[in-house]
């Protein structure tokens, strides 16, 4: 399995980050490693869009249900509407690359910190096509 650690390339705390990400990684000794994955940044939204041909249908405001998934998706307050969609579009590119090499990987965000070991049987062993890392139950 790959892990990949999306970064804003230039941005201090973004960078600093995934450092950190990084190093508590390794300190809790995963076995697996971890790969800086420069961001889509809000400048590239529209090319990207166009590229992977791809729509925005989240709602801005109110909510709204997806038939198709039965998920009810709720507007939510962004000061920069085009990073919301520069930060989704940054999972798709890696799950895109996740179905082109036919190979799990491990997404994290750059300001993901490791407190524990991940099971890393645990994770290949699931039913599921996605899990979150960060479930209290642990």
């Amino acid at each position: 399995m790959k892990a990949y650690v999306i970064t804003i390339e230039g941005n201090e705390v973004s960078e600093n980050g995934s450092r950190t990400c990084i190093e508590s990684s390794w300190q809790h000794k995963n076995e697996f490693s971890i790969e800086r994955f420069d961001a889509s940044v809000p400048e590239n939204v529209d090319y990207e869009m166009q590229t992977f041909l791809l729509e925005w249908d989240y709602p801005w405001t109110g909510e709204v249900l997806d038939f198709a998934s039965g998920l009810k998706k709720t507007a939510y307050q962004t000061k920069n509407p085009k990073a919301r969609i520069a930060c989704a579009l940054s999972h798709y590119r890696l799950w895109k690359k996740s179905v082109e090499d036919m190979e799990d990987i491990l997404v994290l965000e750059h300001d993901a910190v490791f407190t524990s070991k991940v099971p890393y049987d645990r994770i290949l062993d699931t039913q599921y096509g996605i899990i979150g890392l960060n479930d209290p139950r642990g």
